[in-house]
């Protein structure tokens, strides 16, 4: 299990227990870096497909453009890749191929 780390704000000994704490128990953690946008936080939470765009389309909703060979990988299987990053954003996702 992998688990990503977006912006934590834990002071330095904390993300060093927090760190071992996860390594130690066989979790492998990523950290994804300081998003700066909902552009970014979006196409970050559809990895592993590669995002062309994001567009805000309402206050929560938006549309992701993919190329026609990344559609499967951003949808997942039956969809949880797509409905897992919806529930981690807090955004309704629509994707298209183009």
């Amino acid at each position: 299990m992998v688990i990503g780390v977006i912006g934590a704000d834990v002071h330095a000994v904390g993300n060093k227990i927090l760190y071992h704490a996860f390594t130690e128990a066989g979790f492998e953690v990523v950290n994804l870096g300081v998003m700066v946008s909902q552009e970014e936080y979006i196409a970050a939470a559809l990895a592993p497909a590669t995002v062309n765009s994001v567009t805000m389309v309402a206050e929560r909703a938006c549309r992701v453009t993919v190329d026609p060979d990344q559609l499967s990988l951003a949808i997942g299987r039956e969809g949880q890749n797509v409905r897992l990053a919806a529930r981690l954003t807090g955004y309704k996702i629509d994707i298209k191929a183009e």
